[in-house]
Formats: structure tokens, sequence, C-alpha cells
């Protein structure tokens, strides 16, 4: 019911490093990604951010959980066009990386980077679909999402079609694992690359 979508939503912005208050936000860490949970440390895979100017104990953000938090913004009846959306896309822009899971991990959290990147693939491009984002206006210019996604998917393909991770931390090291995000993925990607050439 409706309530249960408010209480969704109620936690999904608290897990958003974006203050909808223009005197409660510190740009060195309100930069419109997600963080696993507002409150954990521990379970965010890059770590902690620092302490801002409130005295407020800050998260990194990072590519999957943006990702996933972009989805339930959508999900929970926010518009694309809403500040918190456009934020999220903003940094997914900003910190585009089709080949791993972005963000800034402590050194001893990289290895979360890459045991999460299949499923970085899957969640951005729903997310990036549901919010009607053709193209990324990323630090190096323009970039078509589908096709840089898509591109550095079908890379990473093995011979026998399957896709395996390295790291057994997300277990993505498991084919079945692997290869249903990367399929799934590569199916949104069409979708979109598809959207794309009828619109033209």
């Amino acid at each position: 019911g409706g309530k249960a979508w408010e209480d969704a939503l109620r936690f999904v912005l608290r897990c958003q490093n974006f203050s909808d208050d223009d005197a409660r936000r510190d740009p060195d860490f309100d930069d419109g990604g997600f963080v696993f949970s507002p409150d954990d440390g521990v379970g965010n895979k890059p770590g902690i951010a620092g302490v801002d100017r409130f005295g407020r104990t800050r998260l990194r953000s990072y590519g999957s959980m943006t990702a996933d938090g972009l989805r339930a913004l959508i999900q929970c009846g926010l518009e694309t066009t809403h500040p918190r959306v456009r934020a999220a896309v903003g940094w997914i822009a900003r910190n585009w990386d089709a080949t791993t899971n972005p963000g800034r991990f402590e050194n001893d959290r990289v290895v979360l980077r890459d045991a999460s990147y299949y499923y970085w693939c899957w969640s951005v491009s729903h997310g990036l679909f549901r919010a009607g984002v053709t193209t990324l206006e990323t630090p190096r210019g323009k970039v078509a999402w589908a096709e840089s996604l898509a591109d550095a998917l079908l890379d990473r393909q093995r011979e026998d079609g399957s896709w395996k991770s390295d790291n057994s931390e997300g277990r993505e090291d498991d084919p079945l694992v692997a290869t249903a995000f990367a399929a799934a993925a590569l199916r949104v990607c069409r979708d979109q690359l598809t959207l794309a050439v009828v619109k033209r």
C-alpha cells in the first residue's frame, strides 16, 4: 500500500548523500550518490568518507548502491525530473566506468569493488533505462551508456558464452551468478540501443 512505499522512500532518502535543505548541505560529502545504509560504515563497501562540517560521520558513495538508489527513488514514486533523481544520475555520470564498480574505495576494500562488478552492470542498466537517460555527461565527454556497458561486458564473455569473476567475495566467481547479471544487463542495453535507433 501507500504507507509501505512512503516508509521505503523515507529510508532510501537517508541513504543518499544529498540534502534537500541547502543549510544542511556539505558540498564535500553531498555528491548525490548512495551508500549501503546511513549508519553502517562496515557494510558500506568503499568505507567511511570522513566527518562533515556538522560533525556527522559520512560514508562514501559508490556505483552499485547509487544505481540501486536511483531505481528505488523511481520505484517509490519520484519523477525522473526530481532533484534527487537527477543528483543520482549526476553522480553516475561524473563517476561513469563500464569496466568497474565506480567510487573511491579504501585500499583494504578495493577487492569489494571487483566483487560486485556484474551486479553494478545489472543495476545501473536498469536504473538509467528507467530514468530515461540515453547519454551521460561524463568528465571525458558524452557517453552512450548502453553501448559503453555492452562493449565492456562482451569483452569479458568467455568462450563458452558465460561470464565469471576471479573474485569470490560477491559470489560472482560462480558463472551462474555472473552470467545472469551480465545477460540481463545486456538485454537492457539492447532495449536502450533499439529505442535510441527508433527515436532517430
